[in-house]
Parts: structure tokens; C-alpha cells; sequence
């Protein structure tokens, strides 16, 4: 049998550590802002708009360029780009890095230039079996925003490979502005162009965000250092082992994206208005899973790399097992969080305008199932990582594409039993399925157990979050039955705020006491000189001696 003698669980030095914890951070508080700018473009487009056939034309249009950004580059840029080009600086080579990064935007940016014109022209054929609830009209509006939206897929990747670079050079400000500046451009395209052209406002801002914000503002910040020289050469060995490792993750297909495309496919035969209540939903569920599964996997796969690329194999492991035990406490937290919310965060988020009760109803109902797929959610983004710091893609590509085939019948089963609820239900069975499966494979083959530091995280979490819920239903309880508001914005409001105030005194106080990765997590992200209040107290609590 098999022993680790190695089981710390955090490797880096104090220095590297709190670096990761700031960077993590950084893009935490990015991806937060970012999730606000699009519940503000949503908000925009329930107030314009509501939920009905029109707005779910406007999701159903980013299926296909969706689809084409995902099978020839998607997550590939910086998920097999990083390790390569951070070998080459580490390696003194930083030169073949650049000339790597050339030879990929030419070469496959002409792919997708190609690709692009060919689906413009096919997208009257192709979104009919796409969407086979939509009617005619729908199907034509649909066409048109389709073809609008085309162009984003080529501007993200090369926005996205120009992010990359800054990635493998651990400089994160590009990455966490990128999406802000997006977001802002389609919510200037509805507000300035809705009232007068529809739902075809926001496709044109998403146009406009595709340029500035993954292109124009990335390239101007790394104009100083950037090199590149248009080439194609198919036979650099760098760039085949690039399409070596990037092929799996465009042909393989993972629940983290595809579980959209199935939303938006089965939720087209469903009463109108569904898709936009799933879409809605999704988005809310998002934001604890951009907080803490995101944020913490793109800044922890860039530290990764430079442990593999350095051989440092034990200190891998033990970063990759401290990374999970902390995001799954705090993904376990943000979730119960998001289920004792569902409800008012929806009606704050969206119910004004044209988007009624009811439409806050149906999408609290999806919203409060899929709170439970947080956890597995996070779980699923970082350790994944651990795969691609190794430059190991294949073995994830077919275990994701595995779960998604054997998945498909169940979206399709559940979501004919209860519509959107059944489809939400099989979001957190297959992204359950998902996680554990990442953990078990990751032992198999690279020898380090990861399931009993993710249990523990969870078991850490959930201690926090059992009386933080229920502090914070008492107080939301308490509200309820003095309050005489109107239902509503204002109401939903104050309840999020009552239920925050009871609620995180409750769970942090708890994992402060607790201790564990999570803990360590909050304290790296304060200021030096407040840290040691908290380390103080824990050794009162815990009768250690301190520090000489």
C-alpha cells in the first residue's frame, strides 16, 4: 500500500501564498463585479423585455457561437497555453514562448476566421435543429441575433490568448477587467439601442464588448511586452504539442458548459419563457461559483504550473489538497447562502418592468435546486487544475464527455417530468457525478487522494452553514412578521441584507474557530497587521503557545 508522507496542506511559501490568496482574490472581487454588470444587463432586458419568446430568442442566439468558441479554442488558451509558455520564461526560452503565441493566434485564428463566415451563412439551417420548439418567428429572430453575435468567438480567442500570456506571468489585472468592460458595453448597447431596435440593442453592445473588452483592453496593457509576427508553421514541435494538449478540450465536451447548451435545447419545448427563467437562474447560481470555484482555479492554475514545471510534485499536491479543502468549505457556505436567498435575490435582480411575480416564482424555484450544485460546481473548476498544471488533458476530455453522454438522457428525462425544475435537478446530480469522478481519476493516475481533504472542506463548511441558515432564516422570519413593505425590489432587498447580517457573523465566526484551509484562506486575504488578532485568538481558543 501506498503511503504520502507528505500530507501539509499548504506547500508554497508564506510569500507565493499570499500571492495566490491576493490573486485569487483579485479576480474573486472581479468576477463579483462582473456578475453584478450582467445581473444589471439582465435587469435592463427584464425591464425592457420580461420573459417570453423574444428574450428567449436573445439567449438561444449565443448556442452556436458558443458552440464554435468552444470547439475550436474554448478553455484551451488558458488551460494548455499557460503551462507551455510558463515552462518556456522559467526555462530561460522565453523567445520560443512568443514565437509559440504567434504561430497559435495565426494559425488557428485562420481556422476560425474560416469557421465563422461558414456558420454565418448556415445559421438559417442550423439554429432550426438547434431549437425545435421555436415557431418561425422566433426562429428568424433568433437567425438574426446569431449571426450579430458570430464575430465574438475569433475577438475572445485572441483576446483570450494575449490574457493568457499575462496569466503565465502571474499579472491578473487584465483577466479581472476583461469581463467588466464586456458586460458594461451590453448594457450601454440596450440602454441606448433597446428602446429603439428590441433585443437586437444588446446583441449589438455584445458585439462591442467582444472588442473592447477581451481585445482592445488586454492588448493595451500588454503592449509593452507583447511580441508577435504573424506565422504558421504546422510543423513547430511546440505548436503540436499545443494541439496535442489543447485537442481533447475543443473535440471532449464537459458538463461545466454543456449543461447550458441542454438548458437552452430542451428548455425551447417548453413554455415560452423558459429558457430565460433557466438562463436567469443560472446566472444567480454563478455568482457564489465565480467567488470561489473560478476566481480560485485561475490563480491557482498559474502556481500550479510552476510547481510542475519545477518537479516539485509533493508541493503540488499539497497545494492542490489545501486549494480544495478551502473552496469546498466555502462553496458548502456560499451555497446555503444562495438557497436561503433564492427568492428575494431574484426579485431584487429582476422583477421590475415587464418581468411580472410569476416569471421571480419559476426562477426562484429553478434557482433554489441549483444552489445545491455550487459546491460540486467549484470542486469540479479547481480540480481539474491539477490536470492541466501536469499538461494532462486527455484523461479529463474523456471522463467529461463520458459524463455528458450518460447524462443527456437523464436532462432529458427529468426535464419532461418537471420542465425547468427537472432540468435544474440534473445540473446537480451530473455535476455531482462530475466532481467526484475529477477527484477519483486524479488519484488513479497522478497518485495523490484528494476526496478526504475535499470531505473534510465539506464537512468544514457544512458545520458553518447549518447555524448560519438558520440565524439568518430566523432573522428573515422576524423581519417578515414586522415588516408592512409591499412585496417587492425594496422588500427582497432588506431581506438579503437581514439574512446576510445574521448569516455570515454566524458561519465565518464558525470557521475562524474551526480552523482548517478556509480559514487560513481568510486570514491570508487581511491585511498583515490585523492577521494576528485572529491568530492570537486561536491559540487562546486553542491553548497554543505563541510564536517566539
Amino acid at each position: 500500500m501506498r503511503t504520502f508522507p507528505c500530507q501539509r496542506e499548504h506547500s508554497l511559501p508564506p510569500a507565493e501564498q499570499r500571492r495566490l490568496t491576493l490573486a485569487a482574490l483579485l479576480l474573486a472581487v472581479s468576477g463579483l463585479l462582473s456578475r453584478l454588470l450582467a445581473y444589471a444587463r439582465d435587469a435592463v432586458i427584464a425591464w425592457q423585455l420580461g420573459a417570453g419568446p423574444e428574450t428567449d430568442a436573445y439567449h438561444a442566439a449565443f448556442l452556436l457561437p458558443d458552440m464554435l468558441h468552444y470547439f475550436l479554442s474554448g478553455g484551451a488558451l488558458s488551460i494548455t497555453f499557460i503551462p507551455l509558455f510558463s515552462k518556456a520564461v522559467l526555462r530561460g526560452h522565453e523567445d520560443r514562448g512568443w514565437r509559440l503565441f504567434s504561430n497559435v493566434l495565426t494559425t488557428l485564428g485562420g481556422v476560425l476566421v474560416l469557421a465563422v463566415i461558414t456558420a454565418w451563412f448556415m445559421a438559417p439551417r442550423i439554429v432550426p435543429l438547434l431549437f425545435p420548439g421555436f415557431d418561425p418567428e422566433q426562429l428568424a429572430l433568433t437567425t438574426r441575433l446569431t449571426r450579430l453575435i458570430l464575430p465574438g468567438p475569433l475577438l475572445f480567442f485572441a483576446g483570450g490568448l494575449i490574457i493568457a500570456t499575462e496569466l503565465a506571468r502571474q499579472r491578473f489585472l487584465a483577466a479581472a477587467l476583461s469581463p467588466l468592460l464586456y458586460n458594461l458595453c451590453i448594457i450601454l448597447g440596450g440602454v441606448l439601442l433597446g428602446p429603439a431596435i428590441g433585443v437586437e440593442g444588446f446583441s449589438w453592445g455584445v458585439l462591442a464588448g467582444a472588442l473592447a473588452g477581451p481585445v482592445v483592453l488586454p492588448l493595451l496593457m500588454a503592449r509593452r511586452h507583447l511580441r508577435y509576427r504573424p506565422r504558421v508553421d504546422t510543423a513547430d514541435p511546440d505548436l503540436r504539442r499545443y494541439l496535442h494538449l489543447a485537442f481533447p478540450l475543443m473535440v471532449g465536451v464537459s458538463l461545466l458548459t454543456v449543461d447550458e447548451w441542454f438548458g437552452r435545447y430542451f428548455g425551447s419545448q417548453y413554455a415560452a419563457g423558459s429558457i430565460t427563467w433557466l438562463n436567469n437562474a443560472r446566472r444567480l447560481m454563478l455568482v457564489p461559483v465565480a467567488l470561489v470555484g473560478t476566481a480560485v482555479a485561475q490563480a491557482a492554475l498559474p502556481f500550479l504550473s510552476h510547481l510542475a514545471a519545477r518537479e516539485e510534485w509533493d508541493r503540488l499536491a499539497d497545494q492542490l489538497r489545501g486549494t480544495l479543502r478551502a473552496t469546498a468549505t466555502l462553496a458548502t457556505v456560499a451555497g446555503g447562502a444562495l438557497f436561503l436567498v433564492a427568492l428575494p435575490f431574484t426579485v431584487f435582480v429582476y422583477e421590475r418592468g415587464a418581468f411580472t411575480a410569476e416569471d421571480s416564482r419559476r426562477t426562484a424555484e429553478a434557482l433554489s435546486i441549483l444552489s445545491f450544485a455550487v459546491v460540486a460546481w467549484s470542486i469540479q473548476t479547481v480540480a481539474v487544475r491539477g490536470f492541466y498544471a501536469r499538461e494532462d488533458t486527455w484523461r479529463p476530455m474523456w471522463l467529461g464527455t463520458a459524463i455528458v453522454v450518460a447524462s443527456a438522457p437523464l436532462y432529458a428525462w427529468l426535464g419532461g417530468l418537471a420542465e425547468i425544475r427537472g432540468l435544474a435537478l440534473a445540473t446537480v446530480i451530473g455535476m455531482g457525478a462530475s466532481a467526484v469522478g475529477t477527484l477519483w481519476l486524479y488519484r488513479v493516475r497522478h497518485g495523490t487522494p484528494l476526496l478526504g481533504t475535499t470531505i473534510r472542506g465539506l464537512l468544514d463548511g457544512a458545520a458553518a452553514t447549518g447555524p448560519g441558515m438558520i440565524a439568518g432564516w430566523l432573522a428573515v422570519r422576524l423581519w417578515a412578521e414586522l415588516s408592512s413593505l409591499p412585496a417587492g425590489p425594496t422588500d427582497a432587498l432588506l431581506r438579503i441584507v437581514i439574512a446576510a447580517t445574521a448569516f455570515t457573523p454566524v458561519a465565518v465566526a464558525i470557521l475562524v474557530v474551526r480552523g482548517g484551509a478556509a480559514r487560513s484562506a481568510l486570514i491570508g486575504a487581511l491585511p498583515r497587521r490585523y492577521r494576528h488578532l485572529l491568530d492570537d485568538s486561536k491559540r487562546r481558543s486553542t491553548g497554543e503557545p505563541a510564536d517566539e
